[in-house]
């Protein structure tokens, strides 16, 4: 009788190892895959950060990893001194919706700029960003 017991205890925690460790799979695999669902990022920008543009700049463009909800986005380029380029607002790519650009109105001097950004994704979660380049006469 013993042995029998024992034998259905050992049964039991065989049993209850092997669904903790279906369970614990299931929730890494699950938490795996929503971890790699595509959150709005910047991916790219023209200009490049950190980038020696020409004073014939005529657009700041950003590349989103999706497109972004257009009434929350925007794109302001300031000087070293922090004074406002005039800018039209910002707009989606006719092509591509995760494409937002403004065009900037008149050339910019030479010196170094700051682009600040805002967008908001489709789920309403805003993200920002920042990052400079600089205009250099030819």
């Amino acid at each position: 009788m013993f042995h029998r017991t024992l034998r259905r205890q050992m049964s039991v925690a065989f049993a209850i190892g092997v669904a903790t460790t279906v369970v614990l799979n299931l929730g890494h695999a699950l938490g795996a895959q929503l971890s790699s669902d595509p959150h709005l990022a910047l991916e790219q920008s023209v200009p490049e950060a950190d980038a020696s543009v020409g004073h014939r700049l005529e657009e700041v463009r950003l590349f989103f990893s999706q497109p972004p909800q257009l009434a929350g986005t925007s794109i302001r380029v300031v000087d070293a001194r922090d004074h406002l380029m005039e800018a039209t607002a910002a707009e989606a790519d006719s092509d591509d919706p995760s494409v937002v650009f403004i065009r900037l109105e008149g050339a910019l001097a030479a010196g170094t700029y700051t682009v600040h950004w805002r967008a908001l994704a489709q789920d309403n979660h805003p993200v920002n960003g920042d990052f400079g380049f600089a205009v250099v006469t030819e």
